[in-house]
Protein backbone atom coordinates (compact mmCIF):
# COMPACT_ATOMS: atom_id res chain seq x y z
CA UNK A 1 0.00 0.00 0.00
CA UNK A 2 1.40 3.40 -0.99
CA UNK A 3 0.36 7.04 -1.08
CA UNK A 4 -0.61 6.90 -4.77
CA UNK A 5 -3.12 4.14 -4.07
CA UNK A 6 -4.59 6.10 -1.15
CA UNK A 7 -4.79 9.17 -3.40
CA UNK A 8 -6.73 7.21 -6.02
CA UNK A 9 -9.05 5.80 -3.36
CA UNK A 10 -9.73 9.27 -1.96
CA UNK A 11 -10.40 10.68 -5.44
CA UNK A 12 -12.97 7.96 -6.21
CA UNK A 13 -14.73 8.55 -2.88
CA UNK A 14 -14.83 12.32 -3.40
CA UNK A 15 -15.75 12.42 -7.09
CA UNK A 16 -18.00 9.35 -7.23
CA UNK A 17 -16.48 7.42 -10.12
CA UNK A 18 -13.17 6.20 -11.49
CA UNK A 19 -13.60 8.40 -14.58
CA UNK A 20 -14.10 11.59 -12.55
CA UNK A 21 -11.26 10.60 -10.23
CA UNK A 22 -8.96 10.11 -13.23
CA UNK A 23 -9.76 13.62 -14.49
CA UNK A 24 -9.05 15.08 -11.06
CA UNK A 25 -5.73 13.25 -10.77
CA UNK A 26 -4.68 13.83 -14.38
CA UNK A 27 -4.28 10.13 -15.16
CA UNK A 28 -6.25 7.58 -17.16
CA UNK A 29 -9.33 5.76 -15.91
CA UNK A 30 -7.65 2.31 -16.22
CA UNK A 31 -4.77 3.62 -14.10
CA UNK A 32 -7.21 4.59 -11.32
CA UNK A 33 -8.91 1.19 -11.51
CA UNK A 34 -5.52 -0.54 -11.33
CA UNK A 35 -4.47 1.48 -8.26
CA UNK A 36 -7.74 0.61 -6.50
CA UNK A 37 -7.26 -3.08 -7.32
CA UNK A 38 -3.71 -3.00 -5.93
CA UNK A 39 -4.95 -1.33 -2.74
CA UNK A 40 -7.59 -4.03 -2.27
CA UNK A 41 -5.09 -6.81 -2.97
CA UNK A 42 -2.48 -5.46 -0.53
CA UNK A 43 -5.00 -4.75 2.23
CA UNK A 44 -7.09 -7.89 1.58
CA UNK A 45 -10.24 -5.78 1.93
CA UNK A 46 -13.00 -5.41 -0.65
CA UNK A 47 -13.45 -1.65 -0.86
CA UNK A 48 -15.72 -1.45 -3.91
CA UNK A 49 -18.43 -3.60 -5.41
CA UNK A 50 -18.43 -3.63 -9.24
CA UNK A 51 -21.93 -2.95 -10.52
CA UNK A 52 -22.46 -2.32 -14.26
CA UNK A 53 -18.93 -1.06 -14.63
CA UNK A 54 -19.19 1.34 -11.67
CA UNK A 55 -17.29 1.27 -8.37
CA UNK A 56 -19.76 1.21 -5.46
CA UNK A 57 -18.09 1.76 -2.05
CA UNK A 58 -18.59 -0.92 0.58
CA UNK A 59 -19.06 -0.27 4.30
CA UNK A 60 -15.33 -0.88 4.76
CA UNK A 61 -14.59 1.83 2.19
CA UNK A 62 -16.79 4.31 4.05
CA UNK A 63 -15.00 3.63 7.32
CA UNK A 64 -11.57 3.89 5.68
CA UNK A 65 -12.58 7.15 3.99
CA UNK A 66 -13.30 8.75 7.38
CA UNK A 67 -9.70 8.15 8.48
CA UNK A 68 -8.24 9.15 5.12
CA UNK A 69 -10.36 12.32 5.27
CA UNK A 70 -8.71 13.30 8.55
CA UNK A 71 -5.28 12.94 6.95
CA UNK A 72 -6.28 15.07 3.96
CA UNK A 73 -7.83 17.65 6.25
CA UNK A 74 -4.47 17.97 8.02
CA UNK A 75 -2.68 18.36 4.68
CA UNK A 76 -5.17 21.03 3.60
CA UNK A 77 -4.56 22.90 6.85
CA UNK A 78 -0.82 22.89 6.16
CA UNK A 79 -1.48 24.18 2.64
CA UNK A 80 -3.75 26.94 3.97
CA UNK A 81 -1.12 28.05 6.47
CA UNK A 82 1.56 28.16 3.78
CA UNK A 83 -0.68 30.24 1.49
CA UNK A 84 -1.58 32.58 4.34
CA UNK A 85 2.04 33.07 5.33
CA UNK A 86 3.00 33.68 1.70
CA UNK A 87 0.23 36.19 1.03
CA UNK A 88 -0.19 37.93 4.37
CA UNK A 89 2.73 37.08 6.61
CA UNK A 90 1.55 36.94 10.21
CA UNK A 91 -0.98 39.75 9.66
CA UNK A 92 -4.01 37.48 9.49
CA UNK A 93 -6.64 37.30 12.25
CA UNK A 94 -9.45 34.74 12.45
CA UNK A 95 -12.32 35.73 14.76
CA UNK A 96 -15.29 33.56 15.70
CA UNK A 97 -18.23 35.17 17.45
CA UNK A 98 -21.47 34.06 19.03
CA UNK A 99 -24.23 35.08 16.57
CA UNK A 100 -26.04 37.33 19.06
CA UNK A 101 -23.06 39.65 19.65
CA UNK A 102 -21.52 39.52 16.16
CA UNK A 103 -23.19 42.52 14.54
CA UNK A 104 -23.77 44.78 17.53
CA UNK A 105 -20.63 44.22 19.60
CA UNK A 106 -17.93 42.53 17.51
CA UNK A 107 -18.21 44.30 14.15
CA UNK A 108 -17.86 47.89 15.46
CA UNK A 109 -14.64 46.89 17.23
CA UNK A 110 -13.36 45.00 14.19
CA UNK A 111 -13.99 48.07 12.03
CA UNK A 112 -12.09 50.25 14.50
CA UNK A 113 -9.22 47.75 14.64
CA UNK A 114 -8.99 47.64 10.86
CA UNK A 115 -8.89 51.43 10.63
CA UNK A 116 -5.76 51.48 12.79
CA UNK A 117 -4.12 48.35 11.30
CA UNK A 118 -4.80 48.57 7.57
CA UNK A 119 -2.32 45.81 6.68
CA UNK A 120 -4.16 43.35 8.92
CA UNK A 121 -6.39 40.87 7.10
CA UNK A 122 -9.35 39.80 9.25
CA UNK A 123 -11.79 36.91 8.91
CA UNK A 124 -14.97 37.17 11.00
CA UNK A 125 -17.54 34.39 11.23
CA UNK A 126 -20.17 33.14 13.65
CA UNK A 127 -20.17 29.79 15.42
CA UNK A 128 -22.00 27.95 18.16
CA UNK A 129 -20.09 27.86 21.46
CA UNK A 130 -18.92 24.23 21.23
CA UNK A 131 -17.70 24.64 17.64
CA UNK A 132 -15.94 27.89 18.57
CA UNK A 133 -14.05 26.30 21.48
CA UNK A 134 -13.04 23.32 19.33
CA UNK A 135 -11.72 25.64 16.60
CA UNK A 136 -9.68 27.63 19.13
CA UNK A 137 -8.19 24.52 20.73
CA UNK A 138 -7.26 23.16 17.29
CA UNK A 139 -5.80 26.57 16.32
CA UNK A 140 -8.26 26.99 13.44
CA UNK A 141 -9.27 30.35 14.91
CA UNK A 142 -7.34 33.00 16.84
CA UNK A 143 -10.09 34.61 18.91
CA UNK A 144 -13.54 33.56 20.07
CA UNK A 145 -16.12 35.90 21.61
CA UNK A 146 -19.05 34.45 23.50
CA UNK A 147 -21.04 34.66 26.71
CA UNK A 148 -19.81 32.17 29.28
CA UNK A 149 -19.49 32.10 33.08
CA UNK A 150 -15.89 30.88 33.08
CA UNK A 151 -12.89 30.13 30.89
CA UNK A 152 -12.91 26.95 28.80
CA UNK A 153 -10.52 24.04 29.25
CA UNK A 154 -7.17 24.62 27.52
CA UNK A 155 -7.92 28.28 26.70
CA UNK A 156 -7.32 31.65 28.30
CA UNK A 157 -10.04 34.28 28.46
CA UNK A 158 -10.70 37.89 29.39
CA UNK A 159 -14.05 39.43 30.32
CA UNK A 160 -14.58 42.29 27.86
CA UNK A 161 -18.17 43.24 28.72
CA UNK A 162 -21.33 42.15 30.52
CA UNK A 163 -24.63 41.41 28.80
CA UNK A 164 -27.99 42.12 30.45
CA UNK A 165 -30.93 39.84 29.75
CA UNK A 166 -34.62 40.71 29.85
CA UNK A 167 -37.96 39.16 29.03
CA UNK A 168 -38.66 39.69 25.33
CA UNK A 169 -42.34 39.77 24.37
CA UNK A 170 -44.33 41.02 21.35
CA UNK A 171 -45.61 44.59 21.62
CA UNK A 172 -49.17 44.46 22.95
CA UNK A 173 -48.47 41.31 25.01
CA UNK A 174 -50.04 41.25 28.49
CA UNK A 175 -46.56 41.52 30.10
CA UNK A 176 -45.21 44.23 27.78
CA UNK A 177 -46.22 47.09 30.09
CA UNK A 178 -44.97 45.50 33.32
CA UNK A 179 -42.15 47.31 35.13
CA UNK A 180 -40.65 44.04 36.38
CA UNK A 181 -41.42 40.34 35.88
CA UNK A 182 -40.58 37.23 37.87
CA UNK A 183 -40.64 33.56 36.93
CA UNK A 184 -44.18 33.08 38.26
CA UNK A 185 -45.46 35.71 35.79
CA UNK A 186 -44.53 33.40 32.88
CA UNK A 187 -46.92 30.62 33.90
CA UNK A 188 -49.13 29.54 31.00
CA UNK A 189 -46.93 31.22 28.39
CA UNK A 190 -45.18 29.53 25.47
CA UNK A 191 -41.51 30.02 26.34
CA UNK A 192 -38.66 29.83 23.85
CA UNK A 193 -35.58 28.26 25.38
CA UNK A 194 -31.93 27.67 24.45
CA UNK A 195 -30.13 24.52 23.40
CA UNK A 196 -29.14 22.51 26.49
CA UNK A 197 -25.46 22.43 25.42
CA UNK A 198 -25.17 26.24 25.33
CA UNK A 199 -23.56 28.18 28.20
CA UNK A 200 -26.54 30.58 28.25
CA UNK A 201 -28.93 27.72 28.98
CA UNK A 202 -26.71 26.53 31.85
CA UNK A 203 -26.65 30.01 33.39
CA UNK A 204 -30.38 30.66 32.97
CA UNK A 205 -31.24 27.24 34.31
CA UNK A 206 -29.62 28.17 37.64
CA UNK A 207 -31.94 31.17 38.01
CA UNK A 208 -35.57 31.11 39.17
CA UNK A 209 -36.50 31.08 35.47
CA UNK A 210 -34.85 27.64 35.04
CA UNK A 211 -37.98 25.48 35.52
CA UNK A 212 -39.91 27.64 33.05
CA UNK A 213 -37.17 27.28 30.41
CA UNK A 214 -37.06 23.51 31.01
CA UNK A 215 -40.65 23.36 29.76
CA UNK A 216 -39.90 25.33 26.60
CA UNK A 217 -41.22 23.72 23.44
CA UNK A 218 -38.93 25.59 21.02
CA UNK A 219 -35.13 25.46 21.37
CA UNK A 220 -32.85 27.95 19.62
CA UNK A 221 -29.09 28.33 19.39
CA UNK A 222 -28.79 32.06 20.13
CA UNK A 223 -30.60 35.13 21.47
CA UNK A 224 -30.77 36.44 17.91
CA UNK A 225 -32.91 33.46 16.92
CA UNK A 226 -34.92 33.79 20.13
CA UNK A 227 -35.83 37.40 19.29
CA UNK A 228 -36.69 36.41 15.72
CA UNK A 229 -38.95 33.66 17.06
CA UNK A 230 -40.72 36.09 19.40
CA UNK A 231 -41.15 38.62 16.58
CA UNK A 232 -42.86 35.92 14.53
CA UNK A 233 -45.29 34.93 17.27
CA UNK A 234 -43.64 31.71 18.45
CA UNK A 235 -43.73 32.69 22.14
CA UNK A 236 -41.73 34.78 24.62
CA UNK A 237 -38.07 34.48 25.62
CA UNK A 238 -35.36 35.50 28.06
CA UNK A 239 -32.82 37.16 25.74
CA UNK A 240 -30.30 39.97 25.46
CA UNK A 241 -31.67 43.44 26.09
CA UNK A 242 -29.56 44.99 23.31
CA UNK A 243 -31.06 42.69 20.68
CA UNK A 244 -34.63 43.47 21.64
CA UNK A 245 -33.81 47.16 21.25
CA UNK A 246 -32.15 46.65 17.86
CA UNK A 247 -33.89 48.48 14.97
CA UNK A 248 -34.55 45.11 13.31
CA UNK A 249 -36.86 44.16 16.20
CA UNK A 250 -37.66 47.29 18.25
CA UNK A 251 -40.92 48.09 16.44
CA UNK A 252 -42.25 44.58 17.13
CA UNK A 253 -40.72 43.63 20.49
CA UNK A 254 -40.80 44.94 24.04
CA UNK A 255 -38.10 44.29 26.62
CA UNK A 256 -39.29 43.83 30.21
CA UNK A 257 -36.77 43.84 33.13
CA UNK A 258 -36.56 40.60 35.09
CA UNK A 259 -36.08 39.87 38.78
CA UNK A 260 -33.51 38.78 39.74
CA UNK A 261 -31.25 40.66 37.34
CA UNK A 262 -29.56 38.36 34.81
CA UNK A 263 -26.15 39.57 33.66
CA UNK A 264 -23.73 37.26 31.81
CA UNK A 265 -20.01 37.95 31.21
CA UNK A 266 -18.93 38.36 27.59
CA UNK A 267 -15.56 36.66 27.21
CA UNK A 268 -12.82 36.85 24.64
CA UNK A 269 -11.21 33.40 24.34
CA UNK A 270 -7.81 32.55 22.87
CA UNK A 271 -5.23 29.77 23.05
CA UNK A 272 -3.10 29.72 26.19
CA UNK A 273 0.08 29.67 24.08
CA UNK A 274 -0.81 33.15 22.81
CA UNK A 275 -1.45 34.68 26.23
CA UNK A 276 2.05 36.13 26.59
CA UNK A 277 2.54 37.38 23.03
CA UNK A 278 2.84 41.10 22.26
CA UNK A 279 0.45 40.82 19.29
CA UNK A 280 -2.24 39.29 21.52
CA UNK A 281 -1.71 42.02 24.12
CA UNK A 282 -2.32 44.70 21.47
CA UNK A 283 -5.36 42.82 20.23
CA UNK A 284 -6.84 42.57 23.72
CA UNK A 285 -6.40 46.30 24.19
CA UNK A 286 -8.14 46.95 20.88
CA UNK A 287 -11.14 44.94 22.13
CA UNK A 288 -11.20 46.82 25.43
CA UNK A 289 -9.75 44.02 27.57
CA UNK A 290 -7.66 45.60 30.30
CA UNK A 291 -7.67 42.73 32.80
CA UNK A 292 -5.13 39.90 32.88
CA UNK A 293 -6.21 36.73 31.02
CA UNK A 294 -7.79 33.99 33.11
CA UNK A 295 -6.57 30.47 32.33
CA UNK A 296 -9.16 27.78 31.83
CA UNK A 297 -9.14 24.57 33.87
CA UNK A 298 -6.19 22.34 33.01
CA UNK A 299 -7.15 19.08 31.26
CA UNK A 300 -7.07 16.24 33.76
CA UNK A 301 -4.70 13.33 33.29
CA UNK A 302 -6.66 10.36 31.84
CA UNK A 303 -5.46 8.08 34.65
CA UNK A 304 -6.58 10.66 37.22
CA UNK A 305 -10.03 10.80 35.56
CA UNK A 306 -10.33 7.01 35.76
CA UNK A 307 -9.24 6.98 39.42
CA UNK A 308 -11.67 9.76 40.28
CA UNK A 309 -14.57 7.98 38.60
CA UNK A 310 -13.60 4.72 40.34
CA UNK A 311 -13.38 6.40 43.76
CA UNK A 312 -16.70 8.17 43.21
CA UNK A 313 -18.30 4.87 42.27
CA UNK A 314 -17.02 3.19 45.46
CA UNK A 315 -18.17 6.14 47.59
CA UNK A 316 -21.60 6.09 45.98
CA UNK A 317 -21.96 2.34 46.59
CA UNK A 318 -20.95 2.80 50.22
CA UNK A 319 -23.53 5.54 50.70
CA UNK A 320 -26.27 3.39 49.20
CA UNK A 321 -25.31 0.46 51.45
CA UNK A 322 -25.33 2.64 54.57
CA UNK A 323 -28.54 4.41 53.62
CA UNK A 324 -26.86 7.83 53.57
CA UNK A 325 -27.95 10.36 50.94
CA UNK A 326 -25.72 10.75 47.89
CA UNK A 327 -23.95 13.92 46.71
CA UNK A 328 -26.82 14.82 44.45
CA UNK A 329 -29.50 14.75 47.17
CA UNK A 330 -29.41 18.51 47.88
CA UNK A 331 -29.58 19.23 44.15
CA UNK A 332 -32.46 16.77 43.75
CA UNK A 333 -34.28 18.50 46.60
CA UNK A 334 -33.79 21.87 44.94
CA UNK A 335 -35.04 20.49 41.64
CA UNK A 336 -38.15 19.11 43.33
CA UNK A 337 -38.82 22.46 44.95
CA UNK A 338 -38.99 24.05 41.46
CA UNK A 339 -41.64 21.64 40.17
CA UNK A 340 -44.98 23.46 40.04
Amino acid sequence: MNLRQIEAFRAVMVHGSATAAARALGISQPAVTRLIRLLEDRSRICLFARERGRLMPTREAMLLNEEVGRIYFGIERVRDVMVRLRDHGDGYLRILSAPSVAHGWVMPRVAELQSTARALRILVDTAAYAAMIEALVQRRADIGIAMAPQAAEGLASVVVDEVDFCLVVPRGHRLASERLVQAADLEGERVITFRPDSPIFGILRDTPFGPVLDRGSLEVGSSLLACAAVANGAGIAIAERSLAADPAFSDRLACVPVKPLIRIPLRLFFHTRESGSESMRRLLLAFGAGAAPQPGPAPANPSQRRTLRHDEGLASAARRKSGLPGKSAPQAARNRSHVP
